[in-house]
């Protein structure tokens, strides 16, 4: 059991309420060594049940002041960014969405909302939503691959735009799947499912899945092709919470420096191709890199041998990462740069302690 006593930077995910007849946009501050729930009035110590370093209130914003927009499914991408281009926050109401363009955050502190898990489909080959200004927020959605291959499905920083470290970029809730039906002309796929590439980043739960099966039995790996669940060029990206799996390459690539992870769960894919597969569950070229509770899971279909879940240019910043064989065929010979014991027996696992040598 690893225990964490507060969280480096955290912000809680936007919400709506009700106050005084008037429907509200709450958007809570973004708190540093934090402990327990946000208050409504702010991060100070130990207010309302929550501590933090003293930052400020929560923002709300009316939504008949006309500063945010309710769009539905039949508005179109270029309805859905003029009201971004306006500066309005955007809030998605349940339903299925098919994006001929990316919706784009450009204005400090904007918020796209999804209720209902509201669910984004790119159509042309680019991402559903691109992250490009100092303080934005995602929270809520779930993005899908569509039938044109895309670079990223969600994007983080456009080369130029990051956050900072008092106004971070937010993901909240945020699901991403490679998954079309049998039926469909062409599979979905994409080169990564959430691409960051800014400084400065909270990701506060995120599910990054390549479809292993459906309710029809098992894909495999000529059906939703993606090569990555997640990969990270920005610096000082926090994450909480980080799903990965089935990804054909890397699941996980993460080359910015001074990140942090604080539990990650990833699952190798099924039908990785025997005799040896030549990727990690989790791979980072960082120098500088601190994660607690890396989690790699294996199932193969075939005798499949993988040297190490996790790769580490530096594994000094790693707590207890560990590997487990949850069934099938095959093994992981190492936890983490060759050190930690192989996994070969279903419902074998393997841990990595503090001051554990190869």
């Amino acid at each position: 059991m690893v225990g964490v006593d507060r969280a480096p930077k955290v912000a809680e995910k936007p919400y709506l309420f009700v106050e005084g007849g008037r429907m509200l946009l709450a958007i809570p501050p973004v708190r540093h060594h934090a402990r327990g729930p946000a208050p409504r009035g702010g991060g100070g110590e130990g207010g309302g049940g929550g501590e933090g370093g003293g930052e400020g209130a929560t923002r709300e914003v009316a939504l008949s002041d006309g500063g945010v927009h309710v769009a539905t499914p039949a508005h179109s991408a270029a309805e859905m960014n003029a009201q971004l281009d306006a500066g309005k926050h955007l809030i998605l109401a349940p339903g299925m969405y098919s994006l001929a363009a990316p919706l784009r955050l450009t204005r400090p502190g904007q918020v796209l909302l999804g209720l209902g898990f509201a669910t984004l489909t790119p159509l042309r080959g680019g991402a559903a939503v691109v992250l490009a200004a100092a303080g934005a927020r995602l929270a809520g959605v779930l993005v899908q691959a569509g039938p044109l291959r895309s670079r990223a499905l969600v994007q983080v920083g456009d080369g130029e735009a990051h956050g900072t470290a008092e106004d971070p970029m937010v993901l909240s809730d945020v699901f991403v799947r490679a998954y079309a039906e049998r039926s469909a002309a062409q599979p979905a796929t994409c080169e990564t499912m959430l691409w960051v590439r800014a400084h400065h980043v909270i990701i506060d739960h995120a599910w990054l899945w390549r479809a292993d099966h459906d309710a029809v039995g098992h894909l495999t790996a000529r059906e939703n092709p993606v090569d990555h669940a997640l990969e990270v060029d920005g610096d000082h990206v926090t994450a909480y919470g980080l799903f990965a799996e089935h990804a054909l390459a890397d699941l996980t690539q993460w080359r910015g420096e001074d990140g942090q992870v604080f539990f990650y769960q990833s699952e190798l894919p099924y039908d990785a191709a025997p005799p040896a597969w030549p990727y990690a569950g989790y791979n980072v070229s960082a120098a500088r890199h601190a994660a607690v509770g890396v989690g790699v899971y294996s199932y193969f279909f075939a005798p499949v041998t993988v040297r190490d879940g996790v790769v580490a240019a530096n594994r000094s910043g790693f707590v207890q990462p560990f590997t487990r064989k949850l069934d099938g065929g095959g093994t992981i010979e190492h936890v983490i740069n060759g050190v930690g014991g192989r996994v070969s027996a279903a419902g074998q696992g393997s841990y990595v302690c503090p001051g554990d040598e190869a």
